[in-house]
Formats: C-alpha cells, structure tokens, sequence
C-alpha cells in the first residue's frame, strides 16, 4: 500500500492518521485517526485542512457521530472541529468515511456554525 503522507493533499471525506500535539485544555491529543471536512482543492491551496477528530471511546454525547469502517471504529468528535496544517502534522490516508456519517458529521458542523 502505497502511503499519501505528505504527497497527495487529503480529501473530505477521507479518514488520516493526525498528530494533533500540541493541544491546549480539553482538546482531543495524540496521534489519532480524523475525518477531513474541506475538499481537496482547499487542502492543496492553503496547506490545511479541517479536520474532525476520532475517538475509540463511544459516550454517547450528542456530539458524537459513530463511525465505522474496515479498519477504524470510534467516534466523530464533531464539537472539536479544526484546521490542521495536514503535512507538519504528517497526515496519513487510512480508510474513507461512510456517507451517511460524513453527512451527519457536516450536518452538525453546519449547526455550530450557523448558529441554528
């Protein structure tokens, strides 16, 4: 399997391998699986890309958005929503969101967001 770290921009949708240290108070640390909400256009422009952060821990928290695939199972953290420069944090590809999860995960970042 060929690895897109630092090669191939990511694309929404796309789950990655992300270091997210440094971190500050209760935002989610580690190396850890997220889920990319910005198209691969943006990501190839600015270098960043945004990102929802995956947890193995399901809580059960409204804010939460189940996800599995073939090799990750967790869920989406959709209140921790934030961009990540996607090469200096070494992005790598893992799997591909389900559709229906990536659609819930947009939904509720579109609720944050609009304020509705």
């Amino acid at each position: 399997m060929v690895s897109r770290v630092k090669t191939i921009p990511p694309d929404r949708g796309d789950i990655m391998w992300i270091t997210l240290d440094p971190t500050r108070g209760h935002e989610q640390a580690g190396r850890r699986p997220a889920v990319v909400l910005s198209k691969r256009e943006f990501n190839r422009a600015c270098g960043i890309a945004l990102i929802i952060p995956i947890t193995s821990k399901h809580k059960g928290y409204s804010n939460e958005v189940p996800i599995a695939t073939k090799k990750i199972k967790g869920s989406a953290l959709t209140s921790h929503l934030r961009a990540i420069d996607w090469k200096s944090r070494h992005a790598e590809f893992i799997d591909t969101c389900p559709r229906e999860a990536l659609r819930e995960i947009q939904d509720m970042c579109a609720v944050y967001i609009s304020g509705e």
